[in-house]
């Protein structure tokens, strides 16, 4: 089971409905969500007193695998090169 939708069942079906619940920064939520941040302990805490999503649930809960696309623009192809 993924994170969003482990999140879904309990109502939070947002990034910023996950920063209300979690009580944190909604760029943070926004990383959580879109898999570049892991939720720590102190945050399924928080999730577990405010939603009541158990704990080991949200530790277990596997990320969606952010698509590792290059930075910058595309390089140039050498004239020379066949």
């Amino acid at each position: 089971m993924t994170l969003q939708e482990l999140l879904a069942q309990y109502g939070i079906k947002r990034p910023s409905d996950l920063a209300l619940a979690a009580q944190i920064d909604r760029r943070h939520a926004w990383m959580i969500w879109h898999g570049t941040r892991r939720i720590g302990h102190k945050l399924a805490l928080r999730l577990y007193e405010s939603k009541g999503i158990p704990i080991h649930d949200l530790l277990r809960a596997e990320l969606k695998a952010p698509v590792d696309t290059p930075k910058g623009r595309p390089r140039r192809k050498c004239p020379d090169a066949p």
